[in-house]
C-alpha cells in the first residue's frame, strides 16, 4: 500500500458518497476519534454514506486499498469501541443511514437502518401503538440502534425483556469485502425476517462484537403492543444487601458491593485530594442479571464531545474549571482496578469495546472459533482491528 493507493481510494469513495459526506475537517474528526471518556490520533477522514450500496462500495474500496475501518453510532461509548487503532483509517459515521425500513404489524417486526436513533423508532412506533420490549438506552434521544446491538445496551424494558440484542431477530451486515450479509428468517429467499433462530443462531456473532466483525446496515427488532399506561415505582430498601435480594436474588451482587466498598474507602484520600467522588447506578436485567456500574465524578474542562451534547448552560459553567489531567489518570486507574473487582467475583461486560477483558480465561476452543470466525469476514484484519481485545495488527 502506498500513498497514491490509499489518494485514489479516498478520491473514490467521495465520489461514491459525495463531497458533502466525506470529512476531512480536522475538528469534525478530533470528534469523531474520541469517545465519551477518552480520545485517539484522528482518522485519516470519515464518510457520513446515506444508503446502504453506497456504504457497501466504499468498504470494499477502503479494504482493498488497506485501509482499516472504524465505525461509530451516536458516539456514547466509554470503552474505546471505534477509537482509531491503525492508520490510515477511515471513520464511518452511520448516523447518515435513518430510515425506518419497515414496521410490519401483521409479523410484529420493524427494521430499521443502523443509524436510526432509539428515539427516532419509538416515535414511529408510538403511532402504531408498538414498541420494541428493550426500547434502547437512556441516552436513546442520540444513541443508534446500529451502536447499541453492536455495544449491547441495557435501558427502557430491559427489567422484563432484557438487554438490546435480545430485542434482534436479524441483520444486514456489511462485510469487509463489500458484501452484505442478511441473518435470520429472511436470510432464506421468500421469508420476511419475522424471526430469528432457523438451525444456527448466525445473529448472535454480529451482536456486542463491538463492530470487529463488519458494519451492521440494517436491525430487524421483535415488537409488542405497546401498554395504553406505563407508569414507576419506587422502593427504600434498609441495605444493599436487602435491595439485591429483593429485586433479584444474584449471588454475586452483594459480595462485589462490599468489596467495592472496601476499595473505594481505601483510594479515599486520594480521590479526595482530586475532588473526585463516586456514585453507583443498580438496574435488573430480566429475571438473571444485576447491573452495577459505578461512576467516577469529578471537575475538569470538558472535551469536544461533551461540548457538543452537552446543554450550554452546562459547559458554562464547566469551563470554568481548571484541567485536571492527573484526576483523569487517577480515573483510568481507579477503573481498572474496579474492572479487575468485577472480573474477580464472575462479572461480565456490556460494551466490551477494546476496554473490557473479553478473551480473558476464556476457553482456547472459544477464542479459536472467533479468529476464524474473524479472518473468515475479515481476512486483512482491517473492520475496527483491536475491538474485543482481538489483534490490532
Amino acid at each position: 500500500m502506498t500513498g497514491e493507493d490509499v489518494s485514489a481510494a479516498l478520491q473514490r469513495i467521495t465520489g461514491i458518497v459525495g463531497e458533502e459526506n466525506f470529512l476531512t475537517d480536522d475538528e469534525e474528526l478530533r470528534y469523531l476519534s474520541q469517545d465519551y471518556f477518552n480520545a485517539a490520533n484522528p482518522v485519516t477522514a470519515a464518510i457520513r454514506p446515506t444508503t446502504i450500496p453506497s456504504l457497501a462500495e466504499a468498504v470494499a474500496i477502503a479494504t482493498d486499498a488497506g485501509i482499516a475501518i472504524f465505525q461509530r453510532g451516536g458516539g456514547y461509548s466509554y470503552t474505546d469501541a471505534y477509537l482509531p487503532t491503525r492508520w490510515p483509517s477511515i471513520l464511518i459515521d452511520t448516523r447518515g443511514l435513518d430510515r425506518i425500513v419497515e414496521i410490519n404489524q401483521r409479523d410484529m417486526f420493524v427494521t430499521v437502518e443502523a443509524g436510526c436513533t432509539w428515539a427516532q423508532v419509538d416515535e414511529a412506533l408510538a403511532k402504531a401503538g408498538l414498541r420494541i420490549p428493550c426500547a434502547g438506552p437512556q441516552s436513546g434521544l442520540w444513541a443508534t440502534i446500529g451502536g447499541s446491538i453492536s455495544q449491547g445496551a441495557l435501558g427502557h424494558g430491559s427489567g422484563r425483556s432484557g438487554i438490546s440484542t435480545e430485542s434482534v431477530l436479524g441483520l444486514e451486515v456489511v462485510l469487509a469485502d463489500g458484501s452484505i450479509m442478511t441473518t435470520g428468517s429472511a436470510a432464506q429467499s421468500r421469508h420476511n425476517a419475522f424471526f430469528r433462530f432457523y438451525g444456527p443462531d448466525v445473529t448472535g456473532p454480529f451482536c456486542q462484537d463491538s463492530g470487529a466483525l463488519g458494519i451492521k446496515a440494517t436491525i430487524t427488532l421483535r415488537l409488542q403492543t405497546r401498554p395504553a399506561l406505563t407508569d414507576g415505582l419506587s422502593f427504600v430498601c434498609d441495605s444493599f444487601d436487602a435491595a439485591s435480594q429483593a429485586i433479584f436474588p444474584l449471588s454475586q451482587a452483594a459480595p462485589f458491593h462490599d468489596a467495592l466498598q472496601r476499595f473505594l474507602a481505601e483510594r479515599r484520600p486520594e480521590m479526595t485530594q482530586h475532588n473526585m467522588g463516586a456514585v453507583s447506578v443498580y438496574s435488573a436485567t430480566s429475571t438473571n442479571g444485576f447491573l452495577y456500574e459505578p461512576v467516577f465524578q469529578w471537575t475538569d474542562v470538558p472535551d469536544l464531545f461533551h461540548r457538543r451534547h452537552t446543554p450550554g448552560h452546562i459547559i458554562e459553567r464547566a469551563d470554568r474549571n481548571e484541567p485536571k489531567p492527573s484526576a483523569r489518570v487517577l480515573a483510568s486507574e481507579l477503573k481498572d482496578r474496579v474492572v479487575d473487582l468485577m472480573f474477580e467475583h464472575g462479572g461480565i461486560h456490556l460494551q466490551i469495546g477494546k476496554a473490557y477483558p473479553y478473551l480473558v480465561d476464556r476457553d482456547p476452543r472459544h477464542i479459536r472459533l472467533l479468529a476464524e470466525l474473524k479472518a473468515a469476514v475479515d481476512p486483512q484484519n482491517l473492520i475496527n482491528p483491536g475491538a474485543l481485545g482481538l489483534p490490532v495488527e
